[in-house]
């Protein structure tokens, strides 16, 4: 088996990021500490080896278990900037007033896959993969932390997206006053996800002005196929 190579995943794509560069030209987070740090929009949510799962003994020794699950974004990835695109062309004449607008099952299809990978691949859901491990075992740090997190989130995608499908509830919401925050935490109950999921929920913003929401309630009530979000 050849072997894996070294690589920097993005827990947040590049064409999302454009959309949060602020007026020195970067993008800015918050760190759990409260610091603020400012970084190049395209090197924004890079975290090497992110989806590696590498079981070695040592930090350059290879295995035969050696897997990657980045793969399990490339859809996602992809289809960000149609997805965008869609979104802001989605018209919206009344502020404060919920309309129903057309969209094709590809297109829903879409939203859930490109909002579960943020909420799968962020920060609050990788640290909640290693939660246990660490709390029965103290801090763990480095290649064996990173391998606890990839072996407990590598089926997250695939579980949250398709159960959700094109079923459920789809909101786009649009704020001109105010910005949406995009942290370490955005609003999900999607964490350490290896069973499918009951009754997910996301809010997810995907530019200061815009966010969705994503939901498939155990129960509700059906609207016509003319208005899906």
């Amino acid at each position: 088996m050849a072997k894996l190579k070294s690589e920097k995943h993005h827990w947040w794509p590049r064409c999302v990021s454009r959309h949060w560069v602020g007026d020195d030209r970067m993008t800015g987070r918050m760190a759990p500490d409260g610091k603020v740090v400012r970084s190049n929009p395209q090197q924004f949510g890079v975290i090497r080896n992110a989806h590696h799962i590498k079981l070695g003994k040592a930090p350059e020794e290879s295995s035969v278990w050696d897997s990657s699950f980045e793969g399990e974004f490339d859809k996602a990835d992809g289809s960000f900037p149609m997805l965008l695109d869609w979104l802001m062309s989605v018209e919206h004449d009344r502020a404060g007033v919920f309309e129903p607008k057309e969209a094709t099952d590809d297109q829903i299809s879409t939203l859930v896959e490109c909002a579960t990978s943020l909420a799968v691949r962020g920060p609050r859901n990788r640290e909640s993969c290693v939660a246990l491990a660490e709390r029965v075992r103290g801090p763990l740090q480095g290649r064996e932390r990173n391998t606890i997190i990839g072996a407990n989130m590598q089926r997250s995608q695939r579980l949250i997206a398709d159960t959700i499908g094109v079923s459920g509830k789809f909101a786009v919401l649009l704020s001109r006053d105010r910005e949406f925050i995009f942290g370490d935490g955005f609003f999900h109950n999607l964490l350490c996800v290896v069973n499918p999921p009951h009754n997910p929920k996301m809010l997810v913003p995907l530019t200061p002005t815009m966010a969705v929401v994503v939901t498939r309630p155990s129960a509700y009530r059906t609207s016509p196929d003319s208005s899906r979000i």
